[in-house]
This record gives C-alpha cells, sequence and structure tokens, in this order.
C-alpha cells in the first residue's frame, strides 16, 4: 500500500540504536556530569546527515558516571550501520579530548516491524494513546 499522492512503494526502515556508558572525570556534581553529557550530545547532533536522537539515561545518584542512548533511521541496512559505525568513531575521538572515558558501547541495527517482543508479531502501542473517557 503507498501513501496518497506517492506512487512509489514503501521502502524498508532500519533503526540504529547505540548505548555508550561514560566515566566523566572532572564530574564532582550532577550539574558537571549533565554538562560534560550535554556538550557530547550537542556534538553529535551537529552532524546533519546522522538525523540523530539522544537520550540521557544516566542514573541520578552517579555523579561520575553517564548514559547516553543515540537513534537514527535508515533506508538500508548497509548505511544504518555504517552510520552507527561512524557515531562510534566520533565518540571515541571526542573521549580523546579528555573530559570522558568510554566504559562500554553496544550498538544494534534492525529492520522496523521485524524487531518482536518475545511474540512472533511486533508489539502495539497504539492502544496507549486512544482517548478514554473513564480517565478524565
Amino acid at each position: 500500500m503507498t501513501a496518497v499522492g506517492n506512487s512509489r512503494e514503501p521502502s524498508e526502515l532500519y533503526i540504529g540504536v547505540l548505548r555508550c556508558s561514560f566515566r566523566i572525570f572532572q564530574a564532582f556534581s550532577l550539574k558537571d556530569r549533565r554538562r560534560v553529557l550535554r556538550s557530547v550530545q550537542e556534538k553529535l547532533q551537529n552532524r546533519k546527515n546522522w538525523n540523530l536522537s539522544v537520550i540521557d539515561l544516566s542514573e541520578d545518584h552517579l555523579w561520575n558516571l553517564g548514559e547516553l542512548a543515540m537513534v537514527s533511521g535508515g533506508i538500508s541496512y548497509g548505511d544504518t550501520l555504517e552510520k552507527m559505525q561512524a557515531l562510534e568513531n566520533r565518540l571515541y575521538e571526542l573521549e580523546d579530548r579528555g573530559d570522558f572515558s568510554v566504559i562500554s558501547l553496544r550498538s544494534e541495527v534492525f529492520e522496523y516491524g521485524k524487531h518482536t517482543h518475545g511474540t512472533n508479531q511486533p508489539r502495539d502501542t497504539a492502544h496507549h494513546l486512544r482517548y478514554s473517557p473513564e480517565r478524565s
């Protein structure tokens, strides 16, 4: 099925996810940690061709450890994988500046709609967004 006004077939969508844990050397408070992670996030998101979303997953009570998750999409597995590898390389370049050290780095690329949650069917979360008069 194609979108209205669009004559081409729908493309496959690939999602790349990269999670990175950091040790932050000059962080003596949560404010210091946030400053370093925000700087990393901004440097990564300035690459316009990556079309990247970055999420801070750090635990609130750990001021010298941080974790970021980065997500991007693409229309081919190879392009998305290449983008994740370039992102990984960029993190190591930023690490060389000395504000932090990469503790762990994990990435995954998968085809949207084929990633399952314990069943053979993709998980549908649309029901969580429906209006329910009982909740008002």
